[in-house]
């Protein structure tokens, strides 16, 4: 998932030259001491659950968020819309168009570019409203991007059978396995 974390963040370090800092979100928030120096973009990786979408397709939604923390500068929703010194709404957008349409690195699930597997680009999926806590303005936004596993498919399978592997085993608990 590393890979996965490092494509997200090198697209928003390239397309959002705003942001001070770009790392893991680690519900950075619920410590006043350790935002420093906005506005910040935290990363979030959500599960991701696998399901059968067809007798030989794998299927799943590969979900993030994105978390965009302001220091507030006048105490009330003005700091949303202030050009001169936030514009978190503006950072925000910047944030939307950088990843919408954006196909992450998946490598850690497509093994490495293996053609049985497709990925669709990144889709916003939810953007919340603003909340401020202490003096930090925190909003996010929800992408998602679906990937598809083909490599069930029947003439996957043949070559999969046509190996002829032999397991043996020994009392020892050790498993020997001959190709």
């Amino acid at each position: 998932m590393k890979e996965h974390y490092l494509s997200i963040k090198k697209q928003l370090v390239e397309q959002v030259s705003e942001l001070e800092l770009v790392d893991w979100y680690l519900q950075q928030e619920k410590s006043p001491g350790q935002i420093v120096g906005t506005p910040v973009a935290y990363i979030q990786l959500m599960p991701i659950n696998w399901e059968s979408f067809s007798m030989d397709v794998q299927r799943a939604d590969i979900k993030y968020r994105i978390h965009l923390m302001s220091q507030t500068a006048h105490g009330d929703d003005s700091d949303m819309i202030d050009v001169e010194n936030i514009d978190h709404l503006g950072i925000e957008t910047k944030i939307h168009i950088a990843l919408n349409g954006f196909a992450p690195n998946l490598d850690f699930i497509l093994r490495n570019g293996d053609l049985n597997q497709l990925m669709d680009s990144s889709t916003r999926t939810f953007q919340s409203v603003h909340s401020e806590q202490s003096a930090i303005i925190h909003t996010y936004q929800d992408y998602t991007c679906s990937a598809y596993d083909y490599s069930a498919l029947p003439e996957h399978q043949e070559v999969l059978a046509a190996l002829d592997l032999t397991v043996c085993f020994q009392p020892s608990i050790t498993v020997e396995v001959e190709a």
